[in-house]
């Protein structure tokens, strides 16, 4: 015999069904990018990407031997360089 373990069992009722998840509800946003994403994502290079990582402009980790940028770091590095390019403005 089956364990009844959900309150419905317990009162002999079938469990509700969970509703079946769209293919854009399905898909994770991932917190790690490739240097190669972060070039796509910036509209750079992929060259510029890594010396950007390498300057230590975005930073970065390592997940065994692969080279990864956290999504917040991406952000932090737009939101830095809009920043400067405000004050460096004229008028």
């Amino acid at each position: 015999m089956k364990h009844q373990t959900t309150a419905a069992r317990v009162e002999g009722r079938r469990a509700p069904k969970e509703p079946a998840l769209r293919a854009s509800q399905r898909q994770i946003s991932p917190k790690l990018l490739s240097v190669a994403q972060v070039a796509m994502a910036l509209g750079i290079g992929i060259t510029k990407a890594y010396e950007l990582v390498w300057a230590s402009e975005i930073a970065s980790l390592r997940v065994g031997r692969v080279l990864r940028v956290r999504v917040e770091d991406v952000d932090a590095y737009i939101e830095r360089q809009a920043a400067a390019g405000a004050r460096g403005a004229v008028g």
